[in-house]
């Protein structure tokens, strides 16, 4: 059952459409409008109109379950990092082993999960704390630390996907695979892909340069490391297979710059068909709004939210 009030100024035509079955990620917009406001220049940066969406599910409005869930993952990963470096000591025979960290992106990507889950965990409690209006869905600024906190999660899910890419691709050669090596270079990158269909945080075509940044911040660390001639963590003069030169590593890291590029993509399309899906799975009793063009002008989208479908 649904009701239905028209409301009209000088502007545009505005319904309001109150609806049980109507999904929490709203209001309808064409494909045009969509895209035109998702290839501006400002979807570079860490804006948006909707810092609510960074405390719940998709389609789940209990901030205390999506607290929960990050609580549980920010324990995991810190367990996953303290015991991968007690591995990492153990096994290592160098006396070069602080430098080691520097040379295996899966050691960037331990790091880079527990200080974004950790900061997943931060965020939601201070917003619960001391950002009511937030939560209430009545701020409509993004704060600086759900900026760098979107900064932090673009990142890690483009990373932790990417190591899986590499080695299983690049690396594995066949060999008997151990649980350690199942976890993280397959179950982490299920947690990102199975995660981003569950939250309500967006993601942002454009924020595909930020992962790639920090593969040109790996590649030159990789340049560095083999320059001086620093062996690894098992004493060996190489970081990886066939990498005999500077133009190796090169070549390498270059590839693995643009596999980022791609895989940020395909974590895009998951967004796409997240928002998509939520149209028909989602159940919720709130108020939404959404606009129709009419021949006195556009309306402005400070209120307005996407999703491809017009309601029914």
């Amino acid at each position: 059952m649904s009701s239905t009030v028209n409301l009209q100024s000088n502007g545009p035509t505005i319904t309001v459409i109150t609806n049980m079955y109507k999904p929490k990620t709203t209001q309808i917009c064409n494909w045009k409008s969509f895209l035109k406001d998702e290839l501006h220049p400002r979807s570079f940066l860490f804006g948006y109109l909707y810092p609510e969406d960074f405390t719940k599910f998709q389609c789940i409005l209990s901030v205390f379950k999506y607290l929960v869930w990050r609580s549980v993952w920010a324990i995991v990963f810190l367990f996953m990092l303290i015991l991968n470096g007690t591995i990492s000591d153990y096994w290592s025979h160098s006396k070069y082993k602080h430098y080691q960290w520097f040379t295996y992106l899966t050691h960037w990507t331990s790091y880079l999960l527990a200080v974004t889950t950790t900061v997943d965990v931060i965020c939601v409690i201070h917003i619960y704390l001391y950002k009511p209006d937030i939560v209430k869905e009545e701020y409509r600024r993004m704060p600086w630390f759900l900026q760098v906190n979107w900064f932090l999660t673009t990142c890690s899910n483009n990373i932790t996907c990417l190591i899986s890419i590499i080695h299983w691709v690049f690396i594995y050669q066949g060999e008997t695979v151990s649980i350690f090596s199942l976890v993280t270079y397959g179950g982490i990158a299920l947690y990102t892909i199975v995660n981003l269909c569950l939250v309500a945080a967006p993601v942002r075509i454009y924020h595909m340069i930020y992962p790639m940044l920090v593969m040109c911040f790996y590649a030159l660390c990789n340049f560095i490391y083999q320059e001086y001639n620093l062996p690894n963590n098992i004493g060996s003069d190489k970081n990886y297979p066939g990498w005999n030169s500077n133009t190796d590593i090169i070549h390498t890291d270059l590839l693995f710059i643009l596999i980022s590029g791609v895989v940020h993509q395909f974590l895009y399309l998951v967004y796409i068909l997240r928002l998509v899906a939520s149209r028909y799975w989602c159940v919720t009793n709130r108020t939404s709004i959404y606009w129709q063009p009419d021949n006195t002008g556009d309306l402005t989208r400070q209120d307005i939210r996407y999703t491809f479908l017009t309601p029914t």
